[in-house]
């Protein structure tokens, strides 16, 4: 590589890592520190060490002197981002609308409060499941989630709230408010609902763009038939959540079965 194409490389890098450690820091500000921010952070950190390393001192980076050690961290530097790059780009692709239609049952799933009031995130779900109920006035809704650190009730409660706020009848809600994870969201929504005798072969599943392909692999796991419904994910948290759902993604398809 020419030394003003590697120059140019590692300034690219170094602003990459400087853009990665300030949204970070942003959200980290904002929000609930959470694992995608902690990892971005620290990727972001890396690189810029690594690349001020490369511009600025004689030898550059310490690990890349070795040229048989460089080779070994580039392989699995460029091995990692290229898989992270393929399920990223099917995460993307897997957060697009089903068919609508008629199911035995729509769930939707939490996704944190700030207090008891539903985070940018969840309120985007509830206002998809608000659309949906609307279209079909006879299907029930389960809210799906448990109450969280910082949270002061249910995730579920505070969803059945926002539901009979906007006009729909509370005889409609079932209340499943002991999940902690995505799994237990349809192993307790299911349990509820077999308890109750209501059919449940098909549900209609609300949940955020980056999240429906984890959610319809569980939900199938656990039984269902299952339609994606997602609602979008607002811009400044967009990229937290889907760097953030690749290693939950690879997590529950090991672990949660």
């Amino acid at each position: 590589m020419g030394r003003k194409l590697k120059t140019a490389l590692n300034i690219i890098l170094l602003v990459a890592g400087f853009i990665a450690i300030f949204y970070s820091a942003l959200l980290m500000s904002l929000y609930a520190i959470d694992f995608g921010m902690i990892f971005t952070f620290l990727a972001g950190l890396a690189v810029v060490i690594v690349s001020m390393s490369e511009l600025f001192l004689e030898k550059g980076f310490i690990l890349f002197r070795n040229k048989y050690l460089k080779r070994v961290i580039l392989f699995f530097v460029i091995t990692g981002f290229t898989f992270f790059a393929a399920i990223e780009g099917l995460l993307y692709f897997s957060g697009s609308n089903d068919p609508v239609v008629e199911t035995d049952c729509l769930i939707v799933l939490g996704a944190g409060l700030f207090g008891d009031k539903l985070s940018p995130v969840l309120k985007e779900r509830m206002d998809k499941a608000l659309w949906y109920l609307g279209e079909y006035p006879n299907v029930p809704v389960v809210v799906s989630g448990g109450q969280g650190p910082g949270e002061l009730i249910p995730e579920a409660e505070a969803m059945k709230r926002y539901l009979v706020e906007n006009g729909i009848e509370e005889e409609r809600i079932i209340i499943e408010d002991k999940s902690t994870s995505t799994m237990e969201n349809f192993i307790y929504s299911k349990e509820i609902l077999i308890n109750i005798g209501l059919p449940c072969e098909t549900i209609t599943i609300v949940t955020n763009d980056f999240h429906m392909l984890r959610a319809k692999m569980l939900a199938e796991r656990n039984g269902f038939i299952a339609y994606s419904l997602p609602g979008k994910t607002p811009a400044i948290v967009r990229a937290n959540c889907y760097i953030r759902e690749f290693f939950a993604l690879i997590k529950s398809f090991f672990l949660d079965v």
